[in-house]
């Protein structure tokens, strides 16, 4: 495979590799298993996935978002939902997987998959989420490709929209969150790395040099 669109290590250490127009690999203890003769998993378009505890859910671009679970006889298939540009996951504060997708979130709930439509934040425009972070306060950070950085509570409200509206230095394409400490992040975007830190609850961006 030339390209790799996801990495993930789960808490038995096994190593997760999705490569793009070659599906999953499983690297355990030196041995790669490949996940080929199960469908939705052996297709091409893969770009995000997510171990937690005995279920795996992978991300199709503008395909699905499947949900397997593993068991003594192998994977067994348990849901999907039909969904669009779903490029991220995470599994949250309560223990439940999150992808973003076109319009907003898709919760795993019971293995059933929710819809949160964050549309209503962006002007009804396209949401199309990048990277998903979720603080210890509970608190979503998304990045997206052109409505810059969503910050929502545990409920899905918003907080605040930080964009180049009212930081003019900052970029609407973002590519990335990563925490630094409690109260900062580091952003990844089509401008290179940005600072984010809170002080007395309020946001405050530095752009890395």
């Amino acid at each position: 495979a030339e390209l790799i669109t996801d990495i993930l290590i789960d808490k038995s250490k096994n190593l997760f590799l999705i490569t793009f127009g070659d599906n999953i690999y499983k690297l355990d203890r030196e041995l790669f298993t490949n996940f080929q003769n199960y469908e939705y998993l052996n297709d091409s378009f893969i770009f995000s996935i997510v171990k937690n505890k005995n279920d795996l859910l992978v991300a199709i671009q503008d395909k699905y978002i499947v949900k397997y679970r593993f068991s003594k006889d192998g994977l067994k298939y348990v849901s999907k939902i039909a969904t669009l540009k779903s490029f991220s996951g995470i599994v949250n504060n309560k223990g439940q997987s999150v992808f973003g997708y076109i319009d907003g979130l898709i919760i795993d709930e019971n293995d059933s998959f929710k819809k949160i439509n964050l549309r209503k934040y962006v002007a009804n425009q396209d949401v199309n989420l990048k990277n998903i972070f979720q603080d210890k306060k509970g608190r979503y950070f998304l990045a997206t490709k052109e409505q810059g950085l969503l910050i929502l509570d545990s409920n899905f409200k918003l907080i605040t929209q930080i964009n180049p509206t009212n930081h003019k230095t900052f970029s609407n394409s973002l590519t990335s969150v990563l925490p630094i400490d409690d109260s900062r992040l580091y952003i990844g975007s089509n401008r290179g790395i940005t600072e984010l830190q809170e002080i007395n609850n309020t946001f405050y961006i530095k752009p890395i040099k």
